[in-house]
C-alpha cells in the first residue's frame, strides 16, 4: 500500500516538476522574446527608464531627454545661498549614441549568462550610467561663480627682503573648494528626474608644497637671484631682467608632481621634495608690453600696370609675431640652467599678397570700372579720398577669396595719414578721422558691379550725400561695421589699380575674363519724399551664354538729410519781421562734405 502511494506521490511529483519547469522555460523564452532586440525590462540609465526599447526608439527617446536634461536649471545650494546654473554652464555633454550602444549591450553574450542578467535586471532593476564628455576648462570656469566660499589653497612660498638681501619662507595653507567629483555625480543623477536642488559640499585640500620643503631651495634661488641681470633679446632689441623682476617669479613644485604652468625645475638634490621653478604665468605678463616692440605687420605685395605690363610696386615682407607662451617657457628654462643672454621666440607672419612670378597671374584685362566725382570737397576730404586709394591701389585678391574693405583699409587714425573730416555718426554729421572714407568704398562698389563680381556685403548711406549721385549707387562704411565686402569668383587673381584725376577718382578691376556678360538696370528712384528722404534700387545681371546665370538687387532707402544736423554748422539768420532780401539758409547736410 505505501509502496504505491509513494509511487502515485513520484508521479505527482515529477508532472508537477515537468509542468513547472515548462513554465519556467516558456516565460524564459518569453523574456528572452521580449527583449530580443531591444534594451531589457528593468534597465534604466541615469535614473531614466529604457527598458523594452529598440535601437532606433532608445535613440529617439534619449535624444530626448537629453533636450529636456540641458533644458534644467539646477538649483546649486550652500550656506543659505543659491545659484541657478545648466549642464551645459558645466560643459557636460551626454552622449546618446554611446549611452544606447551600452544599453543595448547589457543582457546580451552567452545564453545561461545573458539569461541570468535579464532575469536580475527584471526583477532587481539595474541602472546604467550615462555615456557623457566633460569640458573641463568650461567646468572648472563655472565654479568661479563658488570663488566666495572657497579659500584656494597656498603653497609655502618665498618674499623677498630687499633691505636684508634674503628671502623669507611663507607658510603653507590648506583650501577648501567645491567637491567636483560629487557635483558632477548630482548633477548626472538628475538625468531622469525632474529638476531637483543639488546641494554643494567642500572638500579640504592640502598644499604640496610646505615651509619644510620651500627652505631647502632657499640656497639654489639666492644663487639664482645673485646671477642677475639676465637679458632678453630680439633681433632689434635687448631688455634687462634684474633681482626685482627675477624674485616676483621665484616658485617651486613637488618633485613628480610639476605642473605644465611651470618652467624646467632646479635640484641638485634628489632627496629635496621641492623644485625650483619659474612661474610662466608672471614671466607672460612680463613679457606682454614687449610685444610691441618685437610684433611687426607683414607688409603685402602690390603690383601696377605699366604700358600694359605688370611689375611689383612694392615687395611683400614677412612679419612677426612674439611667441608670448614659448618665450614664456624658455626664459624659465634659460635661467634655471644659468644663461644669462636669452633669445625670444617669434612666430613668422606671411603676408596676404606674397611676391611671386607675376606670370603665374596670366594675362590680366580691363573686366570693369567705377567712377564718382568728389567737387566741392574741402582740403581734408581730398587728403583722406588719396590716402584711401593709395593704400588699395595695386591690390590683389586671390580666386575664390572675399574682399574685405574694412579689413584691408588698415587702421583710420592719424599715423595711418588719415585726418579729421565730416562723417555720419550717431544721427549727426561730425568730424573723424578718415571723413570721405565712404568716397572710396562707393567708387569700388561701382567698378565691383560692373565687373560683374558677387556682392556680399554693401549698406546705402543714412541720408543722399551729392558725392555718390545718382542715389542708390553707393556704399557706406564704418570700419569694422558696416563694411563692403565682394567675392572674386572668377577664375584667376583680380588686380586693383585706382587713380585721381581733378576731381574723379576711378577704380579699375583686372582679371581674367570668363566670358560672363554684365547688365546693369538703374539705380532708379523709386520714391522721393519733400523732405529729402527717397528710395532708390539697383540691379545687376550676371548672363552667360544666353542664359541669366545671377542676379542681384540693392534697394536703398535714405532718410531726410534734416534728422542729421551738423552741431557746428552755422545757424541760418533768423527772418526779420518786415519784408528783406531771403538770407542763404545754412548749408544742408546733404550738400555738405560728409563720409
Amino acid at each position: 500500500m505505501h509502496i504505491k502511494l509513494h509511487r502515485k506521490f513520484y508521479k505527482v511529483f515529477g508532472l508537477a516538476a515537468l509542468a513547472a519547469l515548462f513554465i519556467v522555460c516558456l516565460s524564459l523564452s518569453a523574456l528572452a522574446a521580449a527583449n530580443y532586440e531591444k534594451a531589457i525590462a528593468g534597465l534604466t540609465v541615469g535614473g531614466f527608464r529604457v527598458g523594452g526599447t529598440d535601437k532606433n526608439k532608445l535613440k529617439e527617446l534619449l535624444a530626448a531627454q537629453i533636450v529636456e536634461f540641458n533644458s534644467q536649471k539646477f538649483s546649486l545650494i550652500y550656506g543659505g545661498e543659491t545659484w541657478n546654473l545648466s549642464p551645459d554652464d558645466f560643459g557636460i555633454k551626454i552622449d546618446a549614441g554611446k549611452t544606447a550602444e551600452k544599453a543595448l549591450a547589457v543582457g546580451r553574450g552567452p545564453a545561461l549568462t545573458a539569461m541570468a542578467e535579464q532575469i536580475k535586471t527584471l526583477f532587481a532593476g539595474r541602472d546604467l550610467p550615462l555615456a557623457y564628455f566633460v569640458n573641463s576648462p568650461k567646468f572648472d570656469s563655472a565654479l568661479d561663480i563658488f570663488a566666495k566660499i572657497e579659500a584656494p589653497v597656498k603653497n609655502s612660498s618665498l618674499k623677498y627682503d630687499a633691505q636684508k638681501n634674503d628671502f623669507v619662507v611663507l607658510p603653507a595653507q590648506n583650501g577648501v573648494v567645491i567637491d567636483k567629483e560629487k557635483l558632477l555625480a548630482d548633477i548626472l543623477t538628475a538625468f531622469g528626474k525632474p529638476t531637483q536642488n543639488i546641494y554643494l559640499s567642500l572638500t579640504e585640500q592640502k598644499a604640496s608644497v610646505g615651509e619644510k620643503e620651500m627652505t631647502q631651495i632657499v640656497a639654489q634661488v639666492v644663487k639664482l637671484v645673485d646671477n642677475a641681470p639676465y637679458f632678453l633679446q630680439s633681433a632689434d632689441s635687448t631688455w634687462r631682467i634684474d633681482k626685482s623682476n627675477l624674485t616676483g617669479w621665484i616658485s617651486a613644485a613637488p618633485r613628480g608632481e610639476q605642473s605644465e604652468l611651470y618652467g624646467a625645475a632646479l635640484s641638485s638634490d634628489n632627496s629635496e621634495k621641492a623644485l625650483l621653478t619659474l612661474d610662466t604665468e608672471q614671466i607672460s605678463d612680463f613679457l606682454i608690453p614687449l610685444s610691441a616692440s618685437v610684433n611687426r605687420e607683414p607688409t603685402d605685395a602690390k603690383l601696377t600696370l605699366e604700358n600694359g605690363e605688370l611689375k611689383f610696386a612694392i615687395l611683400s615682407r614677412d612679419g612677426q609675431k612674439l611667441n608670448i607662451e614659448a618665450s614664456a617657457k624658455k626664459i624659465a628654462d634659460d635661467i634655471l640652467a644659468g644663461k644669462k643672454n636669452i633669445y625670444l621666440i617669434t612666430d613668422s607672419v606671411e603676408p596676404k599678397i606674397s611676391n611671386f612670378n607675376t606670370k603665374e597671374l596670366g594675362l590680366l584685362t580691363l573686366i570693369g570700372k567705377g567712377e564718382s566725382n568728389f567737387s566741392g570737397s574741402p582740403a581734408n576730404r581730398r587728403i583722406n579720398i588719396k590716402v584711401g586709394a593709395t593704400k588699395l591701389n595695386g591690390f590683389l585678391i586671390k580666386p575664390g577669396e572675399e574682399f574685405s574693405f574694412s579689413q584691408n583699409i588698415g587702421d583710420i587714425d592719424a599715423p595711418n595719414g588719415w585726418v579729421p573730416e565730416l562723417v555720419i555718426k550717431n544721427k549727426q554729421t561730425i568730424p573723424e578721422y578718415g571723413g570721405g572714407l565712404c568716397q572710396i568704398s562707393t567708387t569700388l562698389f561701382r567698378a565691383a558691379i560692373n565687373s560683374g563680381l558677387k556682392i556680399t556685403e554693401r549698406h546705402p548711406h543714412a541720408y543722399p550725400v551729392h558725392y555718390y549721385d545718382p542715389p542708390g549707387f553707393d556704399a557706406t562704411v564704418y570700419p569694422p561695421n558696416p563694411d563692403l565686402k565682394l567675392l572674386n569668383d572668377t577664375p584667376g587673381h583680380l588686380l586693383l589699380q585706382t587713380k585721381i584725376e581733378g576731381n574723379k577718382l576711378t577704380f579699375e578691376i583686372y582679371g581674367t575674363n570668363d566670358g560672363r556678360q554684365i547688365k546693369v538696370k538703374g539705380p532708379f528712384t523709386t520714391q522721393k519724399n519733400p523732405d529729402g528722404s527717397l528710395k532708390a534700387t539697383l540691379t545687376q545681371e550676371i548672363w552667360r551664354d544666353g542664359q541669366l546665370e545671377r542676379k542681384q538687387i540693392f534697394n536703398s532707402s535714405y532718410n531726410s538729410p534734416a534728422l542729421y544736423p551738423n552741431p557746428n554748422a552755422k545757424p541760418a539768420p533768423s527772418p526779420s519781421a518786415s519784408p528783406a532780401p531771403s538770407a542763404s539758409p545754412a548749408p544742408s547736410p546733404s550738400t555738405s562734405p560728409a563720409n
